[in-house]
């Protein structure tokens, strides 16, 4: 005896069986966006906050804004911070004369200072008041200072960006998010295969 099933039936039984397998499929969405997230953070922060101390790092006090978002083939992964574009191509050397058009002055962070101030601490020692003085350092907040650029001042070689790789420190030949987002499929991947398989 041969059973012969067309497309059609086949479609339909696929369109069953998503439906009975649907929390399952929302659950692993779930645990993908979340995972996936995470990931993606990382991967920026293994980028951009190794390889020295904070003072000479660019980019040393920023964070990376990263959303995810549910669709009905997949998860979709957002970044909502303006200049996350640039940090997964990366960037090359150049002259920043578009700072020519800037109208206020371009603050430029230089680092944080500590200072240590010095606190009399009194005591009671053997019965004797002595005044123990100590150093207690505390941080000051960032330091910024406030330039304007100039054609002068480009002239004079100032104002160029020495540019970045997008894989820095870490040489994978992928950004921030293309690492985070490959690292979630790899871990995720027997879970998606198993239920494909369930599914189909």
């Amino acid at each position: 005896m041969r059973i012969n099933i067309s497309g059609q039936d086949e479609f339909e039984r696929y369109q069953k069986n998503l439906k009975v397998f649907a929390k399952q499929i929302a659950m692993l969405k779930n645990r993908l966006a979340l995972q996936g997230e995470a990931n993606i953070r990382n991967a920026f922060l293994k980028r951009f906050y190794s390889g020295g101390p904070a003072q000479k790092n660019p980019l040393a006090g920023e964070t990376i804004k990263i959303r995810s978002e549910l669709v009905h083939d997949g998860v979709n992964f957002i970044s909502d911070t303006k200049y996350s574009e640039y940090l997964e191509k990366g960037v090359h050397r150049h002259v920043m004369d578009y700072l020519l058009k800037a109208k206020r002055p371009i603050p430029i962070d230089i680092g944080n200072k500590v200072i240590y101030r010095r606190k009399t601490q009194k005591t009671n020692y053997l019965k004797t008041r002595k005044a123990i003085k100590k150093h207690f350092p505390f941080v000051v907040e960032k330091k910024i200072i406030y330039r304007r650029c100039t054609r002068s001042s480009l002239a004079r070689g100032k104002w160029v960006h020495k540019g970045f790789k997008k894989d820095r420190h870490v040489n994978d030949g992928m950004g921030f998010m293309e690492s985070g987002i490959a690292k979630t499929l790899r871990d995720g991947n027997r879970e998606i295969e198993n239920l494909k398989k369930l599914i189909g």
